[in-house]
């Protein structure tokens, strides 16, 4: 499979198991939680070696060092930032629950 499509794929699926979530049924809010949570875990990870053979084919071998370390912290940042970005969304709003 052609990584663009790889990865396009796993953004689709991600995108499905976070909506699935999202309309969870109360009854069983935990047993879906759980199941769309790992699921999203393994269409998440189709994303990963599509991005290093990407890299690896778009870069020059002196290059790859920085465009790996950009794509390495771009990870790390936006799992720092998101947690800030939900509380001034929270304090914003004032009230998360609509």
């Amino acid at each position: 499979m052609q990584p663009s499509r790889c990865l396009a794929l796993g953004l689709f699926l991600s995108a499905a198991c976070n909506i699935l979530a999202a309309y969870a049924p109360s009854q069983e809010l935990i047993l879906v939680l759980a199941l769309s949570w790992a699921l999203n875990g393994l269409c998440q990870g189709l994303g990963s070696p599509a991005c290093a053979r990407v890299v690896n084919a778009w870069c020059r071998p002196e290059e790859r060092g920085f465009f790996w370390s950009f794509w390495n912290i771009s990870n790390n940042l936006g799992g720092g930032i998101a947690p800030v970005l939900a509380g001034v969304g929270v304090a914003w709003l004032g009230n998360w629950r609509g």
